[in-house]
């Protein structure tokens, strides 16, 4: 970040008149914003507390992360066009089902950018948690998140416990957190 930022800069004083330079300080803003977002990722590590973020559900009702302390918690940023995400439902439907009863529960940030698209998918799919639309894109920013899936498993007081659980390693965390027989 500091070289690139660097040679943008010198671009900048050098050539300030050629398109490049013109738009060096957008550049830069570009290079600093990156910069504090990669050192945010690291500090969402196990055992951090995953700070709070809110937005609104389908039917726009406000929701927040906070709402959800005192539950075992899978925070899900995934999209219905996403094909990973889509084949990772069934095993998180399958754990909510097993779970949800003994405090474990679901906060899915769609990425999705049509709402009537994605509450047909999520009546289809018989989806019963929270999903947050409005909002969502700033909260996918706030945590730099690049990819999807991306999950993170979060305890009764927020911390989190294990990032990116895939497949049979969601049941088996919550296996070993919530003490149900394999």
């Amino acid at each position: 970040f500091d070289q690139g930022a660097a040679v943008v800069r010198k671009i900048k004083a050098d050539y300030p008149t050629t398109k490049f330079g013109a738009k060096a300080d957008e550049i830069l803003a570009a290079i600093a914003k990156d910069k504090q977002m990669q050192a945010f990722q690291k500090t969402l590590v196990p055992g951090a507390v995953m700070p709070n973020f809110e937005g609104k559900t389908l039917n726009g009702a406000p929701i927040s992360l906070l709402g959800f302390r005192d539950k075992y918690l899978l925070v899900d940023f995934w999209a219905t066009w996403c094909g990973p995400c889509v084949g990772e439902l069934p095993n998180v439907l399958a754990a909510y089902e097993k779970y949800h009863a003994k405090g474990f529960d679901v906060l899915a940030v769609s990425l999705d950018r049509d709402v009537a698209e994605l509450s047909k998918f999520v009546d289809e799919k018989k989806i019963p948690w929270a999903q947050i639309f409005e909002g969502a894109e700033d909260i996918a920013e706030k945590f730099g998140i690049e990819q999807i899936p991306t999950t993170f498993l979060l305890d009764r007081d927020g911390k989190i416990i294990a990032r990116d659980l895939r497949g049979d390693a969601l049941t088996n965390k919550l296996d070993e957190l919530l003490g149900a027989k394999k």
